[in-house]
C-alpha cells in the first residue's frame, strides 16, 4: 500500500513539473485524477448558461468566511480535464490538496463526461437556455436516477419541473417568478442604492444594483444550506458572510442615477437574460426609451436566431417613447421588434454605436441600454462619464 502510494504522489508530482510547460490539450493521466478527486469529500458542480462563475465564486467566499478551505476551477478549465489540472495545480509535492471542498463550474456540453468521472454531492442549475435544454437533462438523467445526488434548481424555469419527474427531492429558489412550492422564495425585493430582499424570512443586503446578482447570490445561498449537515454549517453565519458584500455584477442588470434620469444595463446576447430583463420592464410602469446595441461578433452568439424565441410580445410599447437599435446586427432587432408590434414612428435604427450613445440623454425617460458583450464596455465607460 506504501509503495503505491509513493508511485501515486511521484506521478502527483510529475504532472505538477510538467504543468508549468504543459500546453492545454495536453491530458493528465487518470490515476492522478482520480488520487486526487478522492481526497475530497464534498463535491459540488455549478452548471447553467449564465451565472456559473459568480455563482461558485460566492459559494467559496462564504465557506471561507466560515474558516472552510474549498477548491475550485476557473471557467477556462471547465470539463473534465480542466478540473483535473486545477485539482494538480492546487496539490502540494506530495500530492495533498489544501482543502476536502471542491465547487467546479462544469459548461453544459461537458457535463456529462464529468459525471462519468465524478459523483457531486450537489448539482447547481442556474438557468437554462431552452434550445440547450436536452444537453442538461440527458447528462443529468443517468445520475439522478441512481445516486444520492442532489440537484437545486431555478425554480422560474419551465423545465425545472421535468427534473422533479427525475428526482422528487429536488429543491428549487426563485427571485421574480409567481411560482408555488418553492424551497428558497425571495420576498420584498427593492433595488435601491443597494439590493434588499428576504430570503426565508431572512433580511439581506448586497451592494449591487444587479438582479443577476440576486439570482446568484440566492442559489449559492441555497446550495450551501442544503449542505449544511455535511459541512457544518449555521445558516445564520451564511447569511451574515454574504450580507452588505460588494458583488460584481459583470454588466447584467445594473442601475444608474443621473441627475434627471434613470439608466439600466443588462448584457443582451441569449433568451435567459434577455428574459430576465422583460421581466423587470414589463414591471417598470414608467415611460421609458429602449436602446439595443446587437451584434453577432465574439464573445457573442454568433446565430442570432434567440431573438425570436424571446416575448417580447409582453412589453407594453404605449409606455415606450422610443426604441433606437444600433450595431452590426441592428436591423435584425429592429425587424423583431417590427413583428412584436412597435410602430415605426417610435423606432430608430442608428449604424454608429458612437451616435447611439449620444442619444441617450436626448429623452429623461428611464432609459434601458441593452448591449451584446462586444459593446458591453462601452456602454458601460460611457455611463461612467455621464455619472
Amino acid at each position: 500500500m506504501r509503495e503505491e502510494t509513493v508511485k501515486t504522489n511521484l506521478a502527483i508530482l510529475t504532472e505538477k513539473t510538467k504543468g508549468l510547460f504543459r500546453r492545454k490539450q495536453e491530458p493528465v493521466s487518470e490515476k492522478v485524477g482520480k488520487a486526487l478527486v478522492t481526497q475530497l469529500t464534498t463535491i459540488i458542480l455549478v452548471t447553467g448558461t449564465i451565472g456559473k462563475t459568480s455563482t461558485m465564486d460566492l459559494m467559496i467566499h462564504m465557506l471561507k468566511q466560515n474558516q472552510l478551505k474549498s477548491l475550485s476551477n476557473d471557467m477556462e478549465s471547465n470539463d473534465r480535464q480542466g478540473i483535473i489540472q486545477s485539482l494538480v495545480r492546487q496539490s502540494d509535492f506530495r500530492g495533498k490538496l489544501p482543502g476536502t471542498i471542491g465547487i467546479f463550474e462544469v459548461e453544459k456540453e461537458s457535463l456529462h463526461d464529468v459525471l462519468q468521472y465524478l459523483t457531486p454531492h450537489l448539482i447547481v442549475v442556474t438557468n437554462f437556455y431552452e434550445r440547450e435544454f436536452s444537453h442538461w437533462f440527458d447528462a443529468l438523467e443517468p445520475i439522478l436516477k441512481k445516486t444520492h445526488t442532489h440537484l437545486l434548481a431555478n425554480a422560474e424555469e419551465p423545465f425545472t419541473n421535468m427534473l422533479q419527474e427525475l428526482k422528487k427531492e429536488i429543491k428549487t429558489f426563485s427571485v421574480q417568478g409567481n411560482v408555488s412550492f418553492v424551497d428558497y422564495q425571495v420576498m420584498d425585493l427593492q433595488v435601491e442604492e443597494e439590493i434588499q430582499f428576504t430570503l426565508n424570512e431572512q433580511p439581506l443586503h448586497v451592494q449591487s444594483k444587479s438582479i443577476h446578482v440576486v439570482y446568484n447570490t440566492v442559489a449559492a445561498i441555497a446550495a450551501l444550506s442544503m449542505l449544511k449537515p455535511v459541512l457544518h454549517l449555521h445558516e445564520e453565519r451564511l447569511y451574515a458572510s454574504i450580507s452588505h458584500q460588494k458583488l460584481p455584477a459583470n454588466g447584467r442588470m445594473e442601475f444608474y442615477q443621473l441627475a434627471q434620469q434613470s439608466l439600466m444595463t443588462s448584457v443582451w446576447n441569449n433568451s435567459i437574460g434577455a428574459e430576465m430583463v422583460l421581466n423587470h420592464i414589463e414591471k417598470d410602469s414608467s415611460t421609458k426609451q429602449l436602446i439595443f446595441f446587437f451584434s453577432n461578433q465574439d464573445p457573442d452568439l454568433m446565430d442570432t436566431s434567440w431573438v425570436w424565441e424571446v416575448n417580447m410580445e409582453r412589453i407594453d410599447f404605449s409606455l415606450v417613447s422610443r426604441i433606437i437599435c444600433t450595431g452590426k446586427k441592428a436591423h435584425e432587432m429592429a425587424l423583431r421588434l417590427k413583428y412584436a408590434g412597435v410602430e415605426n414612428e417610435k423606432m430608430m435604427v442608428i449604424d454608429s454605436v458612437a451616435q447611439a450613445l449620444d442619444e441617450i440623454q436626448n429623452k429623461k425617460d428611464t432609459t434601458y441600454l441593452l448591449p451584446s458583450y462586444t459593446y458591453l464596455n462601452t456602454v458601460v465607460e460611457r455611463i461612467k462619464n455621464l455619472s
